[in-house]
């Protein structure tokens, strides 16, 4: 995630837009929707 923690990413402003560009191609009506990923170790 760019811009939402104390991280300074320091993104060049092409780069940077490349990426925003990208990200707002998967945006639907609504907008996005974000979900919680779920992660199970298996043991063996």
């Amino acid at each position: 995630m760019i811009r939402v923690t104390h991280t300074d990413h320091r993104l060049a402003p092409e780069f940077y837009r490349q990426v925003r560009e990208k990200f707002e191609s998967f945006l639907g009506p609504e907008g996005a929707t974000f979900l919680v990923p779920q992660r199970v170790d298996m043991l063996s």
